[in-house]
């Protein structure tokens, strides 16, 4: 049987972007009758419950890795070095026991370490440019000591990127946005494939308007707003400031966040600032959004910087019109790349009135509205497959 290691930093049951990606390329993966054996840290950011050392999940086999989480606090400066060292005999391990034909990673010290332990044909899959991605002004903001450890760590994962460039067999990127990006950080750009990411059309799909109220009763939701939608980790890159903002003026609007992170007291505190609680729902970090989409009539996409998008997809298969700022100086996201001017609500400028008019408009066009929802289902079972981006990945060679 043919077999593939697909290796990150973490899986499921982590839940996010990248985490989720993995998860359905393994599953398409299987489907192609690939084996599939998947190498990732012990991380757990969902609970405190220790994860198996190695399992069998969906017809993949999950191996793990450990990551010093609880190591004594005088070892903390090598806690990396030696969790390098336990990825680096795992990866070895599996390499003799199932001989992968091609490996793919998707974060950059696994792309490195797959090259040091002997892995052929390893395809790095970016999910972003670290020094763009990790730079300050899109991560929490902090001071004095804080600051110089968030800048020394940009450092670090910028140069192991750089390396993780030069050595993977072929590199993938989802976005001429994120091209670019690449290239800027080289005189000479390496060799980039493009390629579409894929989204569950069955998992994620629209609903009539009646199980929408039902599923609006059943998270405590109310039936009488209309429901805005924001699916992120809580940073400054995700903009969810503009939406926070924007909702003082929204009083037909409520909306719902989902996920959580650095920045959320900050958020809590914006909610308590502005009067929002009644018009507010924080979600938390849960393992199925699913009915969130079902019960939103936007998907407001306010981040300044997105490689990508998951959750675009992720609204568009559910039939929910996507709000998002559109690309300019200060917008550096790859929407305009999968939407067209008349496939999305597009934001002239990035601020929370210019975020507020915008909604205000859509929704007072039932119309438009109606279109952009039928088109967004379209859009999303014609254009992204998880098993299709699997097939091109699979062509991967030395």
């Amino acid at each position: 049987m043919k077999s593939v290691l697909i290796t990150s930093n973490a899986y499921y049951p982590n839940i996010g972007g990248i985490e989720n990606s993995l998860r359905y390329l393994a599953k398409a993966y299987v489907e192609l009758g690939y084996q599939v054996n998947v190498v990732v840290s012990d991380l757990n950011a969902i609970d405190e419950q220790q994860l198996a050392a190695s399992e069998s999940f969906e017809g993949v086999n999950i191996f793990r890795y450990s990551s010093y989480s609880d190591i004594s606090k005088w070892l903390k400066p090598l806690r990396g070095f030696f969790a390098s060292c336990a990825m680096f005999r795992l990866m070895r391990k599996v390499n003799r026991e199932f001989a992968p034909e091609f490996t793919l990673s998707r974060f950059h010290s696994t792309t490195v370490m797959a090259k040091i332990a002997g892995l052929k044909n390893v395809a790095y899959l970016m999910p972003g440019v670290v020094r763009n991605q990790n730079q300050s002004a899109n991560l929490v903001l902090v001071k004095g000591a804080a600051k110089v450890k968030q800048r020394l760590q940009l450092l670090v994962h910028d140069f192991i990127q750089q390396i993780s460039f030069r050595v993977a067999d072929q590199l993938f990127v989802f976005s001429d946005n994120m091209k670019q990006q690449v290239n800027a950080c080289f005189k000479s750009p390496p060799k980039l494939n493009i390629v579409k990411p894929g989204v569950d059309t069955d998992r994620f799909a629209p609903k009539n308007e009646q199980a929408r109220i039902l599923q609006c009763q059943t998270l405590g939701l109310p039936v009488d707003k209309r429901i805005l939608l924001i699916v992120g980790r809580f940073v400054r890159a995700k903009g969810i400031s503009y939406a926070l903002e924007a909702m003082i003026s929204l009083t037909d609007c409520h909306l719902v966040i989902v996920g959580g992170g650095e920045e959320e007291e900050l958020y809590h505190h914006y909610v308590q600032k502005f009067g929002l609680e009644e018009r507010v729902t924080f979600a938390g970090i849960i393992q199925d959004p699913v009915p969130y989409y079902e019960v939103a009539n936007l998907f407001l996409m306010t981040s300044t910087y997105e490689p990508l998008g998951q959750t675009i997809l992720e609204s568009l298969a559910s039939g929910v019109p996507v709000v998002a700022f559109k690309s300019q100086a200060q917008v550096v996201t790859a929407t305009s790349e999968l939407l067209a001017v008349d496939e999305a609500v597009f934001v002239e400028s990035v601020s929370s009135k210019c975020l507020t008019q915008a909604i205000n408009e859509v929704n007072a066009d039932k119309q438009r509205y109606n279109a952009l929802s039928d088109v967004s289902r379209k859009i999303a079972l014609s254009r992204f497959s998880w098993r299709a981006l699997a097939s091109a990945i699979s062509k991967v060679k030395s």
